[in-house]
């Protein structure tokens, strides 16, 4: 996962946009989780990370994917993009998983301005319908498929797969993360 710092070293040309797709740190556990169990394509370290979570019940397996992610520096680097310095920078811009989830074209159409993209309106909703959730899976969102990599397709999921152990393991291993990202701090 690269963090802004590392991003910010690379050279570029004079004129570039980048963005950053943020989701909510807690989802990014669920669905790492089933990922890793199910349906990640079996490479490096999936197929190390999925042998030890079928021998793990739930409750394990989210802790060992959050001391995976801090591993793999997944939480830091989401701290990095929201940081002062990357805040500063023009030509960078944080979306949100949340936002596409909850109105494709929408999310579509503000990066593609932001990208300064020109796009008609008609074009835009194609493009966005032909990769929304539903197309690609055959299934509306929140219709759970744990095998299939677009699992279920609804932000706020870590609500019903973490319970209260979970959540404050969640939090001391990252701290301050879900506030300083912005998200619903409210169980």
């Amino acid at each position: 996962y690269l963090d802004y710092p590392t991003y910010d070293s690379i050279p570029k040309p004079s004129r570039y946009k980048t963005f950053f797709v943020m989701r909510d740190p807690r989802d990014a556990v669920v669905s790492f989780y089933y990922a890793a169990l199910v349906s990640h394509t079996p490479v490096y370290p999936i197929l190390r990370m999925r042998a030890d979570l079928q021998t793990l019940d739930k409750r394990a397996g989210l802790r060992y994917v959050i001391d995976s992610l801090v591993e793999f520096g997944y939480f830091e680097a989401q701290r990095s993009w929201v940081s002062a310095e990357a805040a500063a920078d023009e030509n960078v811009r944080v979306f949100r998983y949340e936002d596409r989830a909850a109105n494709e074209s929408r999310f579509l159409r503000e990066l593609l301005d932001y990208l300064e993209v020109p796009m008609p309106d008609e074009e835009l909703q194609h493009l966005a319908s032909w990769f929304s959730f539903e197309r690609i899976t055959g299934r509306p969102k929140g219709t759970e498929d744990i095998s299939h990599h677009l699992r279920k397709g609804t932000p706020g999921d870590w609500r019903a797969e973490f319970d209260d152990e979970i959540l404050a393991y969640f939090g001391d291993v990252t701290q301050d993360l879900v506030q300083v990202l912005g998200y619903d701090t409210n169980y």
